[in-house]
Formats: structure tokens, C-alpha cells, sequence
């Protein structure tokens, strides 16, 4: 017997929203910040220890791949820096990459475009898990709206973007152990799941 019973059918049909209107949403989203961040004259984000540590060490990981080589060590912060063992350096986290480059040289506008993509993820991510949980179209938009508006993404945003990079996956892991869960789901999944 479930332990929980759910008053709304959550067939995968009529439970998630299509995967356009998913990446409509997101993209939207990015774009909307972009376009409102981008134009003013300082960068957004580089306040507080975006500016003093973590832009410095994301850059620095971002060169030593575009060198040909693993970004275990920077001599640019104090006596030397493991880049390998902060998570805040996002020395293995791929996405960084594309966002370093697009932000030229010198790159101070690398953690404006991470935040609005982020942002972006983390708001499709909830529009799509209301929907997976069995939410219509207009609770799934409210929800997508309040997740964009509230104000905790932007204060980190503006202090500590990895930190918005790590919550902004969230909702999908969320949404994928909601799915994996259902009895519709093979065997396998109930497996994952449980651990």
C-alpha cells in the first residue's frame, strides 16, 4: 500500500508539462535578465565574495581547461589555492566553460550571464516540477513567477553565484526522484530511489 495518496491523477501524460514550454519558460527567463542586467555599466554580480574570491577562482579553472590542463593549483590567491578541492571554483563544473568565453576578455561579466542562466534553469526546473506533481498550466506560471520574484536567488546572486549555480539543479533532481518513485515507473527506479 503507498504511503501517500495523491488527490490529482499523475499520469505522465496529463502530469508534465511539454518539454518546449519548459525550455520556453527557462529561456524566457534568461533573456529577461540578460536584457536587464547586461546594459548597466558595473557588473551585477561582482559584489561581495563573488568579486573578492569566487569570480577569480572560476576564471582561473576556466583558463587552466582552455590551456590543455586540469586546474589543481592556482599560485594567484594567498601562498597557492587547491582549485581542485573548492567547490566554489567550479573547477569540474562544465557549464562555466561556455560562460567564461562568452563573457570576454577580462571576463567580469562571467557571473551576470551564469546568474541569468541559472536563474533561467532553476525557473524551469519549478515550472516543470508543479507540473510533475499536478499542477495546471496557470499554478505551474504562478509558481515559475514566485520562484523568479522571491528574493533569496537574487541576494546570492549578487554575493555568491555557485551558490545559485547548486540550488538552481534542484527542482530537476526533485522532479527526477518523483519520477523514478512512481508505480509506472520500472522496477529499477523504486530501487534508485530507496537508496
Amino acid at each position: 500500500m503507498p504511503v501517500f495518496r495523491s488527490a490529482v491523477s499523475l499520469s505522465p501524460a496529463s502530469a508534465m508539462p511539454p518539454a518546449r514550454e519548459t525550455l520556453a519558460v527557462g529561456v524566457a527567463t534568461a533573456i529577461l535578465l540578460l536584457a536587464a542586467i547586461l546594459p548597466s555599466e558595473r557588473p551585477w554580480t561582482l559584489r561581495e565574495d563573488n568579486s573578492r574570491m569566487f569570480l577569480g577562482l572560476t576564471v582561473e579553472a576556466v583558463r587552466r581547461w582552455s590551456r590543455g590542463t586540469i586546474p589543481h593549483w592556482t599560485d594567484g590567491v594567498w601562498g597557492g589555492y587547491p582549485l581542485i578541492g573548492d567547490p566554489t571554483a567550479g573547477a569540474f563544473y562544465l557549464p562555466n566553460l561556455p560562460i567564461v568565453w562568452a563573457a570576454g576578455e577580462p571576463p567580469v561579466r562571467a557571473f551576470d550571464i551564469a546568474f541569468a542562466l541559472h536563474l533561467g534553469l532553476l525557473v524551469a526546473g519549478a515550472y516543470r516540477l508543479l507540473g510533475l506533481l499536478g499542477a495546471g498550466r496557470p499554478a505551474c506560471l504562478v509558481g515559475a513567477l514566485l520562484t523568479l520574484l522571491t528574493p533569496f536567488p537574487h541576494w546570492t546572486g549578487m554575493n555568491f553565484v555557485p551558490v545559485t549555480a547548486a540550488y538552481a539543479w534542484w527542482p530537476w533532481a526533485l522532479g527526477a526522484a518523483e519520477e523514478l518513485a512512481r508505480a509506472s515507473t520500472p522496477r529499477f527506479g523504486r530501487v534508485l530511489v530507496a537508496g
